[in-house]
């Protein structure tokens, strides 16, 4: 499949189409999937480079004899085989949690930021809402946990940074439509430097780099997986999302594409925000890929 092509599925992907399919989930509305079912995976990962916890989970990890690192959690939409299993509800989206006691601090921060209050995150698109909310957690959504991987040949990955400290799954319809028409989709979330900085900074230039290096360390444990094409490689974002996408193609030219949603590399950067382009990784030779942005049609950058 060429590279091309993936800016017009994402273009697709916000335009929809006229036919409608009575037992789609109703989040997809006019949108007509592509020719495979959609799987849906979770791993929590360890990356062993880094450390993230505070001295008590180092002790933690001293006493249950395992290796301490940086917790990593990567989502993976992909094309699967046509199941009969249930398709997931959208609260199972939001309520994933880890057997590995060292990754429960982690997973109290993250959930934190996905479901949120009655003025931020999921809760808040409800406005206090409880009976809304609790509908749109039972709504169906089109994948199917843990579903078989489609047969017989590999996929071409894309690698998505969300906005910047957004809930993880604002984009959930786009990454299994794109699932649906033959794509691997992978996402983390932001997680902060620390157990105690859990939030990052768009001043602080080891919050960018603490994105970046999730960003790799999950598309290096993605490729690890037969299904996925490593010769075939994108990445995109919503927002600021875009800036760790552009990072992330500016160091590694395996990159061949680059799309953003709303993307703040295209607009003006606040004064205090970290020029990302001085970073010392940023090698703008390697950004030589095709580059869409897509923006409201009366947004100004």
């Amino acid at each position: 499949m060429k590279w091309s092509r993936v800016a017009c599925l994402l273009i697709l992907c916000l335009l929809g189409n006229s036919r409608l399919n009575a037992q789609r989930s109703p989040l997809w509305h006019s949108l007509i999937p592509g020719p495979y079912s959609i799987g849906f995976k979770v791993d929590w990962k360890t990356d062993l480079s880094r450390t993230w916890g505070q001295s008590d989970m180092v002790k933690e990890s001293y006493a249950l004899q395992k290796p301490y690192g940086r917790p990593v959690r990567i989502s993976t939409w992909y094309p699967a085989i046509r199941t009969v299993a249930p398709k997931m509800k959208m609260k199972e989206y939001l309520f994933i949690t880890s057997n590995d006691p060292l990754t429960k601090k982690a997973q109290a921060i993250i959930m934190d930021k996905d479901i949120g209050d009655r003025s931020r995150s999921i809760k808040g698109l409800f406005s206090g809402d409880e009976n809304e909310y609790e509908k749109f957690l039972n709504t169906m959504s089109e994948a199917i946990r843990n579903a078989p991987v489609a047969n017989g040949k590999k996929f071409p990955l894309l690698v998505y940074s969300l906005g910047q400290n957004d809930y993880t799954f604002e984009n959930i319809i786009l990454f299994e439509y794109l699932a649906s028409k033959g794509f691997v989709v992978i996402a983390v979330p932001h997680l902060g430097v620390n157990a105690r900085k859990d939030y990052l900074l768009i001043d602080e230039p080891l919050s960018f780099e603490t994105q970046v290096r999730d960003m790799e360390f999950a598309m290096s444990e993605s490729l690890k997986l037969p299904f996925v094409d490593g010769n075939k490689i994108g990445a995109f974002g919503m927002s600021f999302g875009s800036i760790y996408s552009l990072l992330l193609a500016g160091r590694n030219s395996n990159i061949k594409a680059l799309a953003g949603l709303d993307g703040t590399v295209m607009s003006k950067i606040e004064g205090f925000a970290y020029k990302y382009w001085q970073s010392p990784f940023y090698d703008s030779c390697n950004v030589k890929m095709p580059m869409l942005q897509l923006f409201k049609k009366d947004q100004k950058t």
